[in-house]
């Protein structure tokens, strides 16, 4: 929640070494891991895979109050290690092109955090965007 690509990172490709087997995998599967992580937070509701600007968004979080942090998740998936670096700035980028911060600016949240997170296997790479 607090913007920090490195310690979600860190924090997430812990939970996946712990929990995941290298044989899981496709992007609809660590989406619903994605689910399952965040699905406890208090004070937050979770959204997966509404529409929001120009496109749809894979999960979104918002504070209860409406005047708390909102989080934005966009997930990219590949098989190849190469590639990771290149898929989660891919999607920080369909973040920003898609708009999707757009309803939640205009539901008046001002700390919107974006993240764009790559799988491959059981390691994660997170980007975050601009606030």
């Amino acid at each position: 929640m607090a913007g920090n690509a490195q310690i979600l990172q860190e924090e997430l490709g812990n939970f996946l070494l712990d929990t995941i087997s290298y044989m899981d995998g496709r992007e609809d599967f660590y989406h619903g891991v994605m689910l399952g992580v965040f699905s406890g937070v208090r004070n937050y509701y979770l959204k997966s895979n509404r529409e929001a600007g120009i496109g749809r968004c894979d999960i979104v979080m918002r504070h209860s109050s409406g005047r708390g942090k909102a989080v934005i998740f966009e997930l990219k998936w590949t098989a190849d290690m190469r590639e990771i670096e290149g898929k989660s700035e891919e999607a920080l980028k369909q973040i920003e092109d898609g708009m999707y911060a757009r309803e939640l600016e205009a539901e008046c949240y001002t700390d919107i955090v974006k993240y764009g997170i790559a799988f491959c296997k059981k390691s994660c790479e997170v980007r975050l965007g601009d606030r």
